[in-house]
């Protein structure tokens, strides 16, 4: 879930609704884990899209209700399902780059834009 109002929709899921604390002190690239109906589940704050966002890593058995809910308690705050075009457009803007387009084998960070990425000395 990606956007301003991700952590709004994250804190609305049944299993989650106990843990905003948990969700309030997750900084940029942190997780913590909890207990689903399948198994373990996994939060974390990431994203690929320059946005304020999570990601939910659980198991596939979980997911359908997961994504019924995710609909159906962010309905008010327009959540919708997106595609690949709508994320790059996104990262685009934050220059973030995806290997396999604007980085391969033949396309070094240094042209793709981002060699401050790169540790020259070493």
């Amino acid at each position: 879930m990606q956007g301003p109002l991700s952590r709004t929709l994250v804190q609305r899921l049944g299993l989650l609704a106990g843990r905003a604390a948990d969700i309030e002190a997750l900084d940029f690239y942190t997780a913590f884990t909890c207990e689903g109906p399948g198994g373990e589940w996994l939060v974390s704050r990431t994203g690929y899209t320059g946005e304020h966002g999570y990601e939910l890593y659980l198991p596939a058995a979980d997911m359908p209700a997961v994504w019924e809910e995710l609909l159906a308690k962010g309905a008010d705050l327009g959540v919708a399902p997106i595609g690949l075009a709508a994320r790059d457009t996104l990262r685009f803007e934050v220059c973030y780059c995806l290997y396999g387009h604007e980085l391969t084998e033949d396309i070094s960070p240094l042209e793709a834009g981002i060699g401050w990425a790169v540790k020259m000395k070493k």
